[in-house]
């Protein structure tokens, strides 16, 4: 590793410089410690003063191995199908996966039947998990995908064991001006209306009367 990138050796004496930036398709949070040692696949693209100023990227060929493999995508991958893929990396609104060399994206809302608030509770990366295409959009190199419906919905089911009038433990899930949503079961919210919260009395907001985590009847 050196300034800006890594020196890199091309066969006998011969050295060449790769920037940060063209090691790879993705930026890596610890450089030295993802690439010294490794053997990648580099392009020239400065051959200067006989060979002692060579400068070399191993993203561009990565980029054109993505492209070939988009375009046989294009061909066999279809919305609703169900695909594996690893999970590569993960951020504050979803999580990446690679579906055979091209990214995809499960957006948070699609990640569980029930509110997901942190998506690492979830995923790592490096894991491997089954996914729904759930919509495509090659002009702008998007893909949605949906890991919630690989598993059953709650409410086809779930919801028959919560007719009228029965009673239930549940848990605050999070206070709204109009209300409090109360988990029933995973994927299962039901409404607590502020109307039927203060026992008689009105109250202007329900933090008034309970918290979120408290389990109720």
């Amino acid at each position: 590793e050196i300034k800006g990138g890594f020196e890199i050796t091309l066969g006998g004496n011969v050295r060449g410089f790769c920037p940060y930036s063209q090691m790879g398709l993705r930026r890596v949070e610890d450089a030295a410690k993802t690439y010294l040692e490794t053997h990648l696949k580099f392009l020239i693209t400065k051959f200067e003063e006989n060979g002692k100023n060579i400068v070399v990227s191993a993203r561009a060929i990565q980029e054109a191995e993505r492209q070939e493999i988009r375009e046989s995508l294009q061909q066999s991958l279809k919305e609703g199908q169900t695909v594996e893929g690893i999970i590569s990396s993960i951020r504050d609104f979803g999580a990446f996966v690679d579906i055979g060399g091209i990214d995809g994206l499960i957006p948070i809302s699609e990640i569980g039947w029930s509110r997901v608030e942190k998506v690492e509770e979830y995923f790592t990366v490096g894991q491997k998990v089954q996914v729904i295409v759930k919509k495509l959009d090659w002009e702008n190199d998007r893909i949605s995908l949906s890991y919630k419906e690989t598993m059953a919905d709650p409410w086809v089911e779930g919801i028959k064991s919560f007719p009228e009038g029965s009673s239930h433990q549940g848990t605050v899930a999070r206070l709204a001006q109009f209300g409090a949503f109360v988990t029933l079961a995973p994927g299962i919210d039901g409404l607590l209306h502020i109307s039927k919260l203060g026992g008689g009395r009105r109250i202007n907001h329900p933090r008034e009367v309970m918290e979120v985590g408290q389990n109720i009847e």
